[in-house]
C-alpha cells in the first residue's frame, strides 16, 4: 500500500468510513517526492528520537519508522486510529498517542536531556500555537521539520526590512530555511494555499549575544556580525517583552513604540536607540535581531541609571 497513491488513499479511508475533517485541518499528502524531500530534510539516523504532530493515516509515520530508533506520533482524531494502527502494524519502535499535541504534558513523556527531532505535516490553522509550544519547552528539539502554509514559512524566514513578530520568535531558537514549495494539488483533499517544506536547525543556545556585533553606522542600523550562539545572559523573557512593544504598531518609528510602550520620554528613548546604533526613525520590521538585542541591553542600562 502507497498512501501518496491517491487510489490507494481513498481505499483506506474508505476501509474504516473515515470521513475528513476540514475542521482539524486533515489534508493528506498525496505526492511522493513531496514525502521523500521531508525524510531527507531530517537527516535521520537509526538512534534518532522523533515526534510527529498529525500522524493522520500513517503517510509520514510510517517512513519516519522506517529509519528512526523510535518515534511519537500524536493523533487527535480517535476514528483514525484503526486505519494507523494497520499501517504502521510491523513496526515495533512506534508510539501512537491519540492526544491533543497542545494539551499534552511533554515534559512528564520526555525523560531529562532526551535529544529529539521534529518531523511533521501539521494542521496549519495551529502552526503558532506548535511552535510556541516547543520552543517554550524545557528540552526543545535539536531539529524541526514542517510541511506548512507557505505564506507562514516565509514570513518566519524574513529577514529585516520584513522582520516580524513570529520570525523574531522562531529566530531566536534556530535558523529556518525554507527546503521546498509544495502546490496544493499534493494534497488530498486539496487546500485553498499553496505550503511550502520550513527547516528549522535549533540553536543549542538561544541566539542572543551570538558572535561579535560592529555598528558601522549609527544613522542607517547597518551590522555586521560573526555567527555563534553563545548566551549574552540576557533574559528571554525580557527580550521578548521588547519585541511585543516594539511591534505594537508597525506603521509607526521605533522611536514612538518604544516610548509609547515603555512610557519612557521620547527625547530619552532617542538617546537609547542611538547608543544602541538604532536610526530612531526605523520601523519594527528594519531592525535586525542583534538591534533587538542592543536596543534591550541599553534599556537595561537605562534602568539601572535610574
Amino acid at each position: 500500500m502507497d498512501l501518496t497513491n491517491l487510489n490507494d488513499l481513498k481505499s483506506l479511508l474508505g476501509k474504516f468510513r473515515i470521513q475528513l475533517s476540514e475542521k482539524l485541518g486533515q489534508n493528506f499528502l498525496v505526492d511522493r517526492e513531496v514525502l521523500e524531500k521531508i525524510v531527507a530534510s531530517g537527516e535521520l539516523k537509526k538512534n534518532d528520537m522523533v515526534l510527529e504532530i498529525g500522524a493522520g493515516v500513517g503517510t509520514l509515520t510510517l517512513e519516519l519508522s522506517k529509519i528512526a530508533g523510535r518515534v511519537v506520533a500524536f493523533e487527535k482524531d480517535r476514528k483514525l486510529l484503526q486505519s494507523l494502527e494497520l499501517v504502521l502494524r510491523k513496526f515495533k519502535n512506534v508510539e501512537v498517542l491519540i492526544e491533543d499535541f497542545l494539551e499534552f504534558d511533554l515534559q512528564n513523556h520526555l525523560p531529562p536531556t532526551t535529544h529529539y527531532k521534529l518531523i511533521s505535516n501539521i494542521p496549519y490553522y495551529i502552526t503558532g500555537q506548535i511552535l510556541r509550544k516547543i520552543f517554550s519547552a524545557k528540552e526543545k528539539p535539536s531539529l524541526v521539520v514542517l510541511l506548512v502554509q507557505k505564506e507562514v514559512a516565509e514570513r518566519i524566514v524574513a529577514k529585516p526590512g520584513n522582520l516580524n513578530m513570529l520570525a523574531l520568535s522562531v529566530q531566536f531558537y534556530g535558523n529556518p530555511k525554507i527546503i521546498s514549495v509544495v502546490s496544493k494539488e499534493s494534497f488530498y483533499p486539496a487546500p485553498d494555499v499553496d505550503s511550502a517544506i520550513l527547516k528549522i536547525k535549533v540553536f543549542n543556545k538561544p541566539k542572543i549575544g551570538a558572535g561579535s556585533v560592529r555598528v558601522s553606522s549609527a544613522k542607517n542600523g547597518t551590522i555586521t556580525t560573526s555567527e555563534g550562539s553563545i548566551s549574552n545572559g540576557v533574559n528571554e523573557k525580557n527580550f521578548f517583552r521588547l519585541a511585543r512593544v516594539g511591534f505594537a504598531s508597525k506603521r509607526k518609528t521605533i522611536l514612538n513604540n518604544i516610548s509609547s510602550g515603555l512610557k519612557i520620554e521620547k527625547v530619552k528613548t532617542k538617546k537609547i536607540l542611538e547608543k544602541a546604533g538604532i536610526d530612531p526613525k526605523f520601523r519594527p520590521q528594519e531592525l535586525s535581531f542583534y538591534d533587538w538585542e542592543r536596543l534591550l541591553n541599553e534599556i537595561n542600562k537605562n534602568e539601572k541609571q535610574g
